[in-house]
């Protein structure tokens, strides 16, 4: 019986522990992000493949304090580096593959809506503290058209936050959502 008792305490005091440290410190929930693609069978991006940006970076945002005329040419150039630095080349009158983007800041609606019709779920928790940033990147065949990979990248993001801070953390998810890009060495 005392053995039971001690057990019961025990877990008690386990089971407080838990529950009192479940909660996650505002720097642990601006760091956490999801990422998620989808590939048509059989693609992939070979080295040197090239590709074109079919626009500039849209950018949908609900948050006066968001500067979108200093965000999105720093957003489209990062999307442009990652993908340079695996080997790709951008030359709009030799691509082969286009690439869209789209980033959604704050908006749970329409970033929910944007990745339902392009059939990327789930998505990224929302946060009370903070709003949702979501980057989707889409690369399609010049050919036809049609969409070979889609990703989207969603993180916690702070527009309080001192800019390179914020470079800092796009810079890292863009990184993550790209690496999941196909790829086939010759």
């Amino acid at each position: 019986m005392v053995l039971k008792t001690v057990s019961l305490r025990t877990c008690l005091v386990l089971w407080l522990a838990m529950v009192g440290g479940c909660g996650i410190s505002p720097s642990e929930e601006l760091a956490s992000a999801s990422a998620i693609s989808f590939t048509e069978p059989g693609f992939y991006l070979a080295p040197g493949a090239v590709l074109s940006w079919r626009s500039d970076v849209v950018y949908l945002f609900e948050d006066p304090a968001e500067r979108p005329e200093a965000f999105r040419p720093f957003l489209q150039q990062e999307v442009q580096a990652q993908l340079e630095g695996r080997g790709y080349r951008f030359e709009p009158t030799q691509a082969t593959h286009g690439i869209v983007a789209l980033a959604v800041i704050g908006s749970d609606y329409n970033a929910t809506e944007i990745l339902r019709q392009y059939r990327l779920s789930p998505s990224f928790p929302a946060s009370r503290r903070y709003a949702r940033g979501t980057l989707l990147v889409a690369i399609y065949s010049l050919e036809d058209e049609k969409i070979r990979w889609r990703g989207s990248v969603q993180a916690n993001i702070d527009v309080t936050e001192p800019e390179q801070a914020r470079r800092d953390r796009v810079r890292t998810h863009v990184k993550r959502l790209l690496g999941l890009v196909p790829a086939r060495d010759f």
